[in-house]
């Protein structure tokens, strides 16, 4: 059952130019492939993902926060990623950049889909 309409916040964070975004899995897969490739044509597009996904400060001794990523070890492997959702769908973007590897999955619930990807499939991918 859908909860709330197209453009309901559902959260307390209610600022101009903030909320819910709404994206096909298309667009999310060509934002996942300029985030890894390096050869991406607009030498200052590629600039700007990349300087979006330096780490900016230190949370701790394996989160790190970069300007809109997080930036996690998990077991020597370095993950750039960014879970989001609300509790009515849930977006997860994670890439391992030295690999060139990223995983994109999508979720009609807001609990945790996230995890499984995070600490499971990256890290093993990764290893291959």
């Amino acid at each position: 059952m859908p909860i709330g309409p197209p453009g309901n916040q559902q959260s307390y964070y209610d600022f101009p130019g903030t909320g819910q975004i709404f994206s096909s899995a298309r667009d999310l897969v060509i934002f996942l492939a300029a985030c890894l490739d390096g050869g991406t044509a607009d030498p200052q597009l590629r600039e700007a993902l990349r300087m979006t996904q330096r780490e900016m400060f230190h949370v701790s001794q394996q989160f790190g926060q970069a300007m809109a990523w997080e930036n996690v070890d998990v077991n020597g492997v370095s993950i750039v990623d960014k879970p989001a959702g609300l509790n009515n769908a849930s977006a997860y973007i994670g890439l391992v950049p030295a690999r060139k590897i990223g995983v994109l999955l999508l979720a009609n619930r807001g609990d945790f889909p996230h995890e499984i990807a995070h600490y499971r499939i990256l890290p093993a991918l990764a290893r291959l």
